[in-house]
């Protein structure tokens, strides 16, 4: 065979690979997508145009009547109800979009609409109806398949929506979690307990003038950093929900909650929840209030703070207040005493000690390094002290109450942190000799 002929023969191989190949991909490819300008919207009508909503799935199926003032659901007695949870599924029902326009199918079953189990029917007011069919979940992307009974188009529609129109009632249930807590409103805490295998947290929240301020009371006492108290506890406690009602008919022991993983208590407005937790997969745990049947599913990772210590709140500081809190600070050591008012708020923030007058962004730093008292290590339970403190801070505040601050040497490198006659961490005695420092430079003759 010369080179010519060999060239033809690689040629003639080459051409039957690709088809073999083209067809075995043609074999995949979804059915003739639409062209791309056509719309993605399968319905859109206004709310007020409906009259009804009837939703048949697996779990039966249910009646919404969609008024004015409101939407019902029909023949539905003793159970709580979501007004805000009923609305949004009507809305989302009467504008529905999908992800995408597959285009027109040559036969229905292979998408599981042929004869579906699970559809929705929007009824209007002048009694024409719009008629939802859910067919399979795609095996190739994320969503599931959906059709209109007067349209040959094949979309592709969220998970979401596909979650929608297989909700049963019990997805309209009014299910809180926290009583009164509304999100990012944190002036109403008053106090947050998290008893978990061994340990418990309690954490008080007081407001004084709009501000907010946060103590640890168990293990041990502190005054709590609050920007840390909020991002770390406060923020994610109030945006939590409930992902899924379980039941309201067994026994808390069927869900293993008589021996819950987590106790947790909140008392927000006046009011107070008492929530118990056990494990219910990788992902979730059960959750009811204490002494009621009504068992509910959350997400683990929203609930991350059922695991919180109280040195997480902590900061970078074992002593967190602000010099706008505070009245007076008197700084002693063996031979040194100092002591600076505090007046004003904000830019009219000043400090007087004796004929001196120190301005707001020199009150700021003063008080910045003489609340500098960073962690270093738990202080061994039951450990004596027995040196002479360093320095110690006593703190008036505006509202009359008084901290009082101790660094006590425990070794060349340490000293434990004595807060209001309890120890229960240690610092760096480099930290005790920057704030003596500090104050000889502001305060100092």
């Amino acid at each position: 065979m010369n080179t010519a002929e060999q060239r033809l023969a690689r040629w003639a191989v080459a051409a039957i690979v690709i088809l073999i190949v083209g067809s075995v991909v043609l074999c995949f490819i979804p059915p003739t997508e639409v062209a791309q300008h056509e719309s993605s919207a399968v319905t859109d009508i206004s709310v007020a145009e409906l009259s009804a909503i009837a939703i048949k799935n697996q779990s039966g199926g249910f009646g919404l009547v969609v008024e004015p003032q409101g939407v019902s659901i029909l023949d539905v007695a003793d159970v709580p109800l979501s007004a805000s949870a009923l609305k949004v599924f009507v809305y989302q029902l009467a504008h529905l979009s999908a992800e995408r326009v597959i285009g027109v199918p040559d036969h229905w079953k292979e998408f599981g609409l042929e004869t579906p189990d699970t559809y929705a029917v929007l009824l209007r007011a002048d009694g024409s109806r719009i008629r939802l069919y859910l067919g399979n979940q795609s095996p190739l992307e994320d969503g599931w398949y959906l059709r209109r009974e007067d349209s040959d188009t094949l979309y592709l529609v969220s998970d979401q929506i596909a979650d929608m129109m297989r909700y049963t009632v019990n997805d309209f249930r009014n299910l809180q979690l926290f009583a009164g807590v509304a999100a990012n409103q944190f002036t109403d805490f008053s106090y947050i307990k998290i008893q978990r295998a061994g340990d418990e947290v309690v954490v008080q929240c007081d407001t004084t003038d709009e501000t907010l301020h946060f103590t640890v009371e168990k293990p041990f006492q502190a005054t709590l950093d609050w920007q840390t108290a909020v991002q770390t506890l406060l923020t994610p406690l109030t945006k939590v929900e409930p992902i899924r009602f379980v039941s309201d008919s067994k026994p808390l022991s069927y869900y293993g909650l008589d021996q819950p993983l987590y106790h947790m208590e909140v008392s927000y407005g006046g009011q107070t929840s008492r929530l118990v937790f056990s494990h219910a997969d990788e992902l979730h745990y059960y959750c009811a209030a204490e002494n009621d049947t009504t068992v509910v599913k959350v997400e683990k990772a929203d609930f991350a703070f059922l695991d919180v210590r109280a040195t997480d709140l902590l900061g970078t500081s074992l002593y967190a207040r602000t010099a706008a809190e505070t009245e007076n600070v008197t700084i002693v050591s063996s031979d040194k005493r100092y002591s600076v008012d505090f007046t004003g708020q904000g830019t009219a923030l000043q400090g007087t000690c004796g004929n001196r007058l120190l301005s707001q962004q020199e009150v700021v730093k003063l008080y910045g390094q003489l609340t500098n008292i960073p962690i270093a290590e738990e202080l061994p339970y039951g450990q004596e002290l027995t040196a002479k403190s360093f320095v110690t801070l006593v703190f008036t505040m505006r509202d009359g109450t008084v901290d009082t601050v101790a660094l006590v040497p425990l070794s060349e490198r340490r000293c434990a942190v004595v807060v209001n006659g309890q120890a229960t961490h240690t610092t760096y005695l480099a930290s005790a000799r920057e704030i003596l420092n500090a104050a000889t430079l502001f305060l100092g003759k």
